[in-house]
């Protein structure tokens, strides 16, 4: 039952940024003390941050 749930959700993301455009936001951490934090104790979370930033730039216009 979730292999098909998680289909449908990456199924939904056009590679134009559609859906990923209109749902997602930049995910900004509330103070550098609190970026710090996770790059040194969550290094793959710091890098999933950075990813999701990253694609919201290309696709969506963010700024930083």
């Amino acid at each position: 039952m979730l292999l098909p749930a998680a289909t449908l959700s990456v199924a939904g993301c056009a590679t134009d940024g559609g859906d990923f455009c209109d749902l997602a936001e930049p995910l900004r951490p509330s103070t550098v003390a609190v970026a710090d934090y996770l790059s040194e104790n969550d290094p793959a979370l710091a890098r999933d941050v950075l990813e999701h930033n990253l694609t919201g730039a290309t696709l969506c216009g963010w700024q930083p």
